[in-house]
């Protein structure tokens, strides 16, 4: 499955947030607000993929679910934080 732009750029604004927080910076906040937006399932499958560098398939052998699963989750999870940062933070 491909990632498009429309589809990275939201990722990336949660790991500049996230970079902000674990340097002692101050949008503790806002990433607090962030965290609901997405599943704690959909959470766990893209910090594994994007900050852990996990294929789909070590994911789902690691988190012992089926490999059509865990793609959604990513999907879905990113979806979400699209939408919650073209929403405005």
């Amino acid at each position: 499955m491909g990632y498009t732009l429309g589809m990275i750029e939201p990722l990336l604004a949660y790991l500049h947030y996230l970079t902000i927080i674990l340097t002692g910076g101050f949008l503790i906040g806002e990433l607090v607000v962030c965290r609901p937006e997405i599943t704690p399932e959909q959470r766990q499958a893209v910090e594994l993929a994007f900050f852990s560098g996990l294929t789909h398939e070590q994911i789902a052998e690691q988190l012992g679910a089926p490999l059509g699963t865990i793609k959604a989750r990513i999907r879905r999870g990113l979806l979400r934080l699209r939408d919650f940062f073209q929403d405005g933070v």
